[in-house]
């Protein structure tokens, strides 16, 4: 699912279609974005920043959809340059749970998001590993050692891996005019 597309530091709506998502368009109301650079509030441009904190916090294909959800979070908030207050707005809520639920609802995605939480749990144990003289109790440095060379396999793996599900997600539009879709008939979703 791409939503937005960004390019020469701009994030701009991909698929306009996602503002009759009834969460969406919430955040492109006039009233709520009412400031002093747009005191109509006709820009959007604080619902640009909450788009742009749900691409970088939230969407597979983030610049930071590698790191730890708190530290998406963290670089999410910062970048969109989004307040506490602005983050805590339930309309804004609402509308992250929506593309958080679309995002994670492909099997391909909760596959990868399960091998993501399984690398850093791997990451983790070698974090808290207690090499001790009484290898009964803590790890000897030879089992430290073997995990460690199982590390290589499993990074080349997950990166294989992360690059099949964005591939699989992808829309193959080949022979298509325009900016088109593959529709039910042409063998699209």
């Amino acid at each position: 699912m791409r939503f937005f597309k960004y390019a020469d530091g701009e994030l701009t709506l991909d698929e306009p279609y996602i503002l009759l998502i009834p969460e969406f368009h919430a955040l492109m109301d006039h009233e709520r974005n009412k400031c002093v650079s747009d005191p109509q509030g006709k820009k959007c441009l604080r619902a640009f920043r909450e788009f742009t904190y749900m691409w970088l916090a939230i969407d597979w294909q983030s610049i930071y959809s590698s790191k730890t959800p708190s530290e998406q979070h963290k670089l999410a908030l910062k970048d969109a340059n989004l307040t506490e207050d602005e983050f805590n707005n339930e309309v804004f809520r609402e509308a992250c749970r929506k593309y958080q639920t679309l995002q994670e609802d492909q099997l391909p995605m909760q596959l990868l998001f399960g091998a993501r939480h399984a690398a850093r749990e791997v990451a983790n144990f070698f974090n808290t590993i207690t090499i001790s003289d009484k290898y009964d109790e803590g790890t000897s440095p030879k089992d430290v050692i073997d995990n460690i060379n199982k590390c290589a396999p499993l990074m080349e793996t997950m990166r294989k891996f992360e690059e099949d599900v964005k591939k699989n997600l992808q829309i193959d539009k080949k022979g298509l005019r325009g900016e088109q879709d593959k529709g039910f008939r042409d063998g699209g979703n």
